[in-house]
């Protein structure tokens, strides 16, 4: 029986967890705009960052 209130305890404290991380992640805005993600591959970026020798010629 003692096992018993063990595992309960551990599943309640397991439960709390997954509760925690979940208003953390959504306090965070993990779960804001999920439908731009999907298009930034789309996205042209004109900019070269700096360091990056792309689009030059090398001799």
């Amino acid at each position: 029986m003692f096992s018993l209130y063990i595992l309960i305890l551990i599943s309640l404290l397991v439960a709390a967890g997954a509760f925690g991380l979940y208003i953390w992640a959504v306090k965070t805005g993990q779960f804001e705009d999920l439908e731009e993600t999907k298009y930034q591959v789309f996205d042209e970026d004109d900019e070269v960052p700096p360091g990056s020798h792309h689009g030059t010629k090398t001799k």
